[in-house]
């Protein structure tokens, strides 16, 4: 999304650039989270 001009026109910079700012954000938390699978996998190796 980052990439796409025709988003980036669509929602104007101010917008663009907001939502950009959110979804990187999301994404962090995200990543920071730790799922049922893993915990079942990799906690018992420790």
């Amino acid at each position: 999304m980052e990439k796409s001009e025709l988003v980036r026109q669509t929602l104007g910079e101010h917008v663009f650039e907001y939502v950009l700012r959110n979804k990187r954000a999301e994404w962090q938390d995200y990543r920071r989270q730790v799922s049922a699978y893993e915990l079942d996998r990799y906690l018992p190796v420790l």
